[in-house]
């Protein structure tokens, strides 16, 4: 008997062993099938989360480019209706589907006009976003640089030698800007630079002066030696005589450099959805000759920065 009781005591481990180790391979494999079942639902999760933004952005694209067809909608009524949305860069709200649409209509000569504006009104913009002298005087003689079609450099201007020593693989078109997007190439133009300057510039009202009636106050603070407590008190003036529908004078300083409307506007229309999505439209349309003409979409951006109406309130009174 206890023979055998010993031959059963030595044989018993070997199986012990074995299930031990049974049992920690199907351990193993339940982790194993528990991370990948984590890791399946983690994906199908953030690809969901995904595809509802995609369709949330698509969404708000949409509903901003409706607030384009809505800005053009306006601009055709009869110029003597008293509804008709003033091209004067006042937001317009307009909540449509669940959404709400903020939407900036202005004549594009409220803007300086990179092509033909005046080279004090440039320089004067330039000095406005914080540039020294020297800075200034460099950069408007490199913008000019490059739309003049010689290669003969300005005193503090930049042609193609210059761009070659800055390691720049291109050179002056010694054309026109074609879009003010083109203005990043300008050597020394920053990016921080740009953001500043893109809202304020045009390549398609061809006008040396701008229209102060409606431009930003940027452009106004741009003109040469004027007063800044001036353009506050023309900015409030303004401010009343929107909300009160009355006529407005056009700036005074701004009179050297005064320009007529063009048929050229620009619409900022900025879309957001009730879960948060934003999108935002910045075209230049210029408006057929006749009433059943084709209307011409000069730009189509998507932006990437605020809206930048004259201050004050929109339509509804209320301070954007």
């Amino acid at each position: 008997m206890s023979g055998t009781s010993r031959a059963i005591c030595g044989r018993s481990p070997a199986p012990l062993r074995t299930r031990g180790i049974a049992l920690v391979l199907v351990l193993w494999t339940v982790t194993l099938l528990t991370i990948i079942a984590s890791s399946f639902a983690f994906s199908s999760r953030t690809e969901t989360l995904l595809s509802r933004n995609q369709v949330a952005m698509a969404r708000a694209q949409v509903l901003a480019d409706a607030g384009v067809e809505r800005a053009l909608y306006e601009l055709f009524k009869p110029a003597g209706d008293a509804a008709r949305w003033k091209p004067d860069g006042r937001i317009h709200v307009w909540e449509f589907d669940g959404a709400v649409v903020r939407i900036v209509l202005r004549d594009e000569s409220a803007r300086i006009d990179l092509n033909q504006g005046s080279e004090a009104l440039i320089k004067g913009l330039l000095k406005s976003t914080g540039l020294n002298e020297k800075e200034v005087a460099g950069l408007a003689d490199a913008i000019a640089d490059w739309i003049d079609p010689d290669d003969f450099r300005r005193p503090n201007g930049a042609e193609a030698r210059e761009y070659e020593a800055a390691g720049r693989s291109y050179k002056p078109a010694n054309a026109g800007f074609e879009s003010v997007d083109e203005l990043r190439l300008v050597l020394n133009v920053t990016p921080e630079l740009f953001r500043k300057l893109r809202g304020l510039l045009t390549v398609n009202s061809s006008r040396t002066g701008f229209n102060s009636m409606s431009a930003p106050p940027e452009i106004l603070y741009a003109i040469p030696e004027v007063n800044p407590d001036a353009v506050k008190q023309y900015i409030a003036q303004r401010e009343r005589a929107w909300a009160e529908n009355q006529p407005l004078a056009p700036f005074v300083p701004a009179l050297p450099y005064a320009s007529a409307n063009s048929a050229v506007y620009n619409i900022v229309a900025r879309a957001e959805t009730a879960d948060g999505s934003v999108f935002i439209r910045d075209t230049s349309v210029q408006l057929p000759p006749a009433p059943r003409g084709r209307v011409r979409h000069l730009t189509w951006l998507e932006a990437d920065q605020p809206l930048s109406p004259a201050p004050g309130r929109d339509e509804h009174g209320r301070r954007d």
